[in-house]
């Protein structure tokens, strides 16, 4: 199986090489090769993890690296598993925390994270650093004149005003939408007007199977003189 973890050592363009797989019962293997050389370096774990499975190779690749006496070890997580999961309530598992409590026992120099969803992912985790994405929408709407920018939903709203701010974008309009807690089911999109004609952005941090901006782009059809654009910071992409 393809390894979604690298091992960055000290200058951070050497990429050591490891051996990494599972055995039939589902348990993490690693192999490192010259352990001995990465003694007293600066290290970074490049985790793109998309599954359980990669975060059960993350702790592997962890612990042999720690065995091989480095300077210090940093972990760049861009998607945080079980960012969504974030509300604290009865009946239901807190899993972000469960995930922040793995990897802060791992004891990392430093934990960088791309976009965490809300503010309850770095509020959880030890020695964190939050990379924004403000440069990849800078990117994505270059030489574009936009009219505002869409927040898609409530938990959206911080993230959406602080993105309007750093780009220069003085309109943003406010989406609602409804979500079944136990099936994650959509429904009830409403939105409000829009001040101005022209280009728009939707921006969110995740995306699955896509369900807000469909529901979204369904009620701005409705606009017919506006052109509409979906931007996915998600960092389960970069892999």
């Amino acid at each position: 199986m393809r390894n979604n973890i690298a091992i960055l050592a000290s200058p951070y363009k050497v990429n050591w090489p490891f051996k990494g797989f599972f055995f039939s019962g589902g348990e993490p293997h690693v192999e490192i090769q010259d352990p001995m050389a990465l003694r007293n370096r600066d290290l970074v774990l490049d985790a793109r993890v998309g599954s359980s499975q990669d975060i059960m190779m993350l702790l592997a690749v962890t612990d042999v690296v720690k065995r091989c006496a480095p300077k210090s070890v940093s972990l760049l997580l861009p998607y945080f598993p079980g960012a969504r999961q974030d509300r604290e309530e009865v009946g239901y598992a807190f899993t972000v925390k469960i995930f922040a409590d793995l990897i802060n026992a791992q004891g990392y120099d430093r934990v960088l994270v791309l976009d965490p969803h809300s503010p309850v992912t770095p509020a959880l985790l030890g020695r964190v650093e939050i990379l924004p994405h403000t440069q990849l929408v800078e990117q994505f709407i270059k030489g574009e004149d936009l009219a505002g920018i869409i927040c898609p939903d409530a938990g959206a709203e911080r993230r959406t005003l602080e993105l309007a701010r750093e780009i220069g974008c003085d309109n943003v309009v406010f989406a609602r939408k409804k979500r079944d807690p136990r099936t994650g089911a959509l429904s009830g999109f409403s939105l409000d007007a829009l001040p101005l004609e022209g280009a728009y952005l939707m921006a969110d941090d995740l995306c699955d199977g896509g369900g807000t901006f469909m529901g979204l782009a369904a009620e701005y059809q409705k606009d017919q003189g506006n052109r509409f654009s979906a931007f996915v910071g998600d960092p389960r992409y970069l892999l």
